[in-house]
């Protein structure tokens, strides 16, 4: 590492893998991290001055945001709405598809394989959210694009960007799901149960096969039962990840609480954000082939009903619900950033501060607003709350060399 650049944030309040670390130095080197601990920091320096560091979000589950879509066929629609998220922390993220047309997924595929950010490496990949999820839990899924699970569709869809997908969410009691899980699984795509009507028992046969985590648990699936544990209990009794949208719409803030508990270490915090997240009350848009309105509330539903059709949340405020709920902070920012990471596979790259890590970091005040966000160990000095790192760090180099 001794051949990158090297500078180093001092007076920082780091969150690591188990423990808080006060009055902390990161040194880093180029992209990655060096190193992060009570050390001498090395190159420029950029005092933070108490102010929290912690690793760079990453949601599984966007649809878009800033009033931009990731069901577009225009990459530079797909990248303004990635910058959306980037400015609340957000500094890896896999673009969420709905269910459309197979045509139209096809050319969002190639769009986001297109784009800048996923040039960039912002843009993990692709979601698709169907088009196999059952008709008895459709969400806002318009019903007349759920098609029956079908490995031809599945593999046009895989050909259209070799490697772009990486996670598929599908409902694994429809007929026909077994040879398209066997194939997702065998084309190194990982798998969501989701948008599923599926019973207890079901639902560990699906795990048993090769399922690996649970898409925006408790939503668009049958309750928790005294009686029918559903697939809540399956993936609790089978230590399966579990993404969870702690918006205080979605989930209640306590049913946020207990699902920490009886998942420990294994919830991935998502947003799930629409397009419009971000746009103001009355603002129109789509979720895949839904139209939608933002509520004076801040939902947005289905424009012909009360429907949730995505949510109006940023990572950032996923976390400071979090928080509300009663989550302590390691498991709150495990949820945001380690467990997402992991459940990509993308533990060893992303999704805390460690040696050798990515310098991905979201620098947050007392009351965790976003101050700066570094991606590669770049400050983007995006967000108007405070000065970014980048002026901070000139103007601790022009008083080192006063001294």
């Amino acid at each position: 590492m001794s051949g990158h650049f090297r500078h180093s944030i001092v007076n920082a309040t780091v969150v690591t893998p188990g423990r808080i670390l006060h009055n902390a130095t990161l040194v880093l080197a180029g992209e990655v991290i060096e190193d992060v601990g009570h050390l001498p920091p090395a190159g420029p320096v950029s005092d933070v001055a108490g102010a929290w560091v912690l690793p760079g979000f990453i949601d599984v589950h966007a649809h878009g945001g800033g009033g931009r879509s990731f069901t577009t066929g225009d990459p530079a629609e797909i990248d303004e709405a990635a910058a959306f998220h980037l400015a609340h922390g957000t500094t890896r993220l896999l673009a969420s598809l709905a269910s459309v047309s197979v045509a139209d997924i096809v050319t969002a595929l190639d769009a986001i394989s297109r784009c800048g950010t996923r040039r960039e490496g912002r843009i993990l990949g692709a979601h698709l959210e169907g088009p196999f999820l059952s008709h008895r839990h459709p969400g806002c899924h318009d019903l007349h694009h759920l098609i029956p699970p079908d490995v031809a569709v599945l593999q046009r869809l895989l050909g259209t960007a070799p490697g772009l997908v990486r996670t598929l969410t599908l409902a694994p009691e429809l007929p026909g799901a077994v040879p398209v899980i066997e194939a997702a699984l065998a084309g190194g795509v990982r798998l969501g149960i989701g948008h599923s009507a599926a019973t207890y028992e079901e639902a560990l046969s699906a795990f048993d096969r090769g399922i690996g985590h649970v898409t925006h648990v408790h939503n668009a699936m049958p309750a928790l039962g005294h009686r029918a544990p559903g697939i809540f209990g399956a993936a609790v009794r089978r230590g399966i990840p579990l993404e969870l949208i702690a918006d205080g719409v979605h989930v209640h803030p306590t049913v946020v609480a207990m699902t920490f508990r009886l998942a420990p270490g294994r919830v991935a915090l998502i947003t799930d954000a629409a397009p419009a997240t971000g746009m103001p009350a009355g603002h129109l848009s789509h979720v895949g082939s839904a139209a939608v309105v933002t509520r004076p509330d801040g939902r947005i539903t289905r424009r012909d009903g009360d429907t949730l059709a995505g949510s109006a949340l940023t990572m950032d405020e996923a976390l400071r619900q979090s928080l509300s709920a009663g989550v302590p902070l390691l498991q709150a920012v495990r949820a945001a950033a380690t467990t997402p990471a992991e459940l990509l596979g993308e533990g060893d790259r992303f999704g805390s501060i460690a040696r050798g890590k990515r310098a991905d970091l979201v620098i947050m005040d007392e009351s965790f607003q976003v101050r700066d966000v570094l991606v590669d160990g770049r400050s983007l000095g995006r967000t108007p709350r405070s000065a970014s790192l980048a002026g901070t760090a000139e103007r601790d180099i022009e008083g080192r060399g006063g001294r």
